[in-house]
């Protein structure tokens, strides 16, 4: 992270949440059926994402670029990309297919070609598609990941790779950076934030207005801010003290020194 203030904008939105893979090395959310309004808070991460949408329609916003996605279409999210996205009416109901693109990497020139640069944020694609070929991969992978079957963790990592060649084959976009590490405060804006807008709310009040219910839902925020702000008490209350505790020394140590 540079030093710069814009960073710390950028990064502030960046999800930390450690993610347990397991042995196909990917993680699927499945069918989650949300209620109209905010599904997810803006965000971005370093893995890449794919939505499969079952029911209803799904607003998602990809970098500057808007989308809604129907049922038995799929979103793509790449490496950095920010991201939020909105339940139309009515709700929708959704598989979240995740994956770091590293654990795949290999000695073949195919993964220095195609994995590398998606890798370094250097490949895009289009946001949103129905492509027959790239929905019925997206299945084979949930199911496959959601079977018993014992050989399934191997069915899956084949099945990313044939997915990622199925992007590139049916829905390649532009090549430039999803995120550069330049200018954050532009990146920003590109996707309709005003910063300086927001620049002095409360986050925890910030996050519980984008979401549908008006809460910040399991992240214990409420508790660690409780926590912090006994903490802080603690501190000026003891700060105080030895304030009173200097007041009352100091004439007597003047007393002695003269």
């Amino acid at each position: 992270m540079t030093s710069g203030d814009d960073s710390v904008k950028l990064d502030r939105n960046k999800e930390l949440t450690p993610v347990l893979y397991g042995e196909s090395g990917v993680k699927i959310l499945g069918d989650s059926d949300f209620p109209e309004g905010l599904c997810f808070c803006l965000h971005w991460h370093e893995r890449m994402e794919i939505l499969y949408v079952t029911r209803g329609k799904l607003n998602v916003q990809v970098g500057s670029l808007n989308v809604t996605a129907e049922a038995e279409s799929v979103v793509i999210i790449p490496p950095g990309r920010v991201h939020e996205g909105h339940a139309g009416k009515g709700g929708a109901k959704y598989f979240t297919v995740m994956f770091d693109i590293p654990p795949f990497f290999n000695r073949q020139p195919a993964s220095e070609k195609y994995l590398k640069p998606l890798f370094l944020q250097q490949t895009n694609f289009l946001p949103l598609t129905s492509r027959p070929e790239i929905v019925a991969a997206v299945r084979s992978v949930i199911k496959e990941q959601l079977s018993a079957d014992r050989c399934a963790s191997l069915a899956v990592t084949g099945g990313i790779y044939s997915l990622i060649a199925l992007l590139y084959r049916y829905a390649p976009g532009d090549t430039a950076p999803a995120y550069s590490g330049g200018n954050f405060r532009d990146s920003y804006r590109s996707v309709g934030l005003d910063l300086e807008s927001v620049e002095a709310e409360d986050p925890v009040e910030s996050l519980k207005k984008r979401t549908s219910v008006g809460t910040t839902g399991n992240l214990g925020i409420e508790k660690d801010r409780s926590w912090l702000s006994a903490l802080r008490k603690r501190v000026s209350d003891e700060s105080s003290r030895l304030q009173s505790v200097y007041s009352a020394l100091v004439p007597g140590i003047s007393e002695v020194i003269l």
